[in-house]
């Protein structure tokens, strides 16, 4: 077995190594997942994936809007069930209107503006 580092050898070449002309004989070093290409694929799997800043902050809108959807809806489903007086599924079927209404009309301006207003403090921090 060679110790250090096999590629500041003069006469080693790797298995994907194409040999265009001439005869050649050669000695297995490493085999299986000891190779260089099985470590390096092994480093790739291993890496944790971080959520970004903006996804952390759209899940922490996500959760606010929906808590806020639900507790309207609820609102609304009392309403119409207690001082409106239309039936259960009536007042059922309106309040999850509402938050199915209610997630894609607040969504997508909150995260247009939040990212308007990042890019204006990127932009301020800017020289000119």
């Amino acid at each position: 077995m060679i110790s250090g580092n096999h590629y500041e050898l003069s006469n080693i070449i790797c298995s994907w190594t194409t040999i265009v002309k001439g005869n050649a004989k050669g000695v297995v070093i490493k085999t299986g997942m000891n190779t260089d290409f099985c470590q390096i694929a092994t480093l790739t799997q291993n890496v944790k994936e971080d959520s970004s800043p903006l996804q952390k902050e759209l899940s922490v809108l996500t959760k606010q809007l929906s808590i806020l959807a639900v507790s309207i809806s609820v609102v609304f489903f009392l309403l119409a069930t207690f001082v409106v007086h239309y039936p259960l599924v009536k007042s059922f079927i309106f309040a999850l209107g509402m938050i199915v209404a209610f997630i894609p009309e607040g969504l997508l301006p909150t995260v247009t503006l939040s990212l308007a207003e990042r890019f204006n403090g990127w932009r301020r921090r800017m020289p000119s």
